[in-house]
């Protein structure tokens, strides 16, 4: 989690039920995974969100709280390919992130608590 960029404050101020955040970016032809994290403000802090596609198998997805992973939920990859362009929108409710036409990981951290996102490996 060393090398991750943090998507400027005033561009991103947290999340709420009922918001949509819209990512577009470009996984590079050698590119084999990629990562977005939802967190609070303090690097080594819970993160509510661990999106992590890994190219050609699945996406896994995460949280850490108290200094711990949980257990991993995986979905299909199939929308993201090497060398391709990609729109996601997550949606926030109140059950949890909506990856829309792709996943749903429920709530394991409050949203009041996400103040960052983080994105990090080869996506540009």
């Amino acid at each position: 989690l060393s090398n991750l960029t943090r998507v400027h404050p005033s561009h991103f101020q947290g999340i709420k039920p009922d918001m949509a955040v819209c990512f577009q970016g470009t996984v590079p032809a050698d590119s084999d995974q990629y990562v977005l994290l939802y967190c609070s403000d303090t690097y080594g802090d819970d993160v509510a969100l661990h999106f992590n596609p890994r190219i050609g198998q699945k996406v896994t997805l995460n949280s850490f709280r108290n200094g711990k992973w949980e257990s991993e939920e995986s979905a299909s990859a199939e929308p993201f390919t090497s060398g391709a362009p990609f729109t996601m929108f997550f949606t926030i409710n109140t059950e949890g992130y909506e990856v829309l036409k792709h996943c749903m990981f429920k709530h394991r951290i409050p949203v009041e608590k996400v103040s960052t996102l983080n994105i990090g490996g080869d996506v540009s």
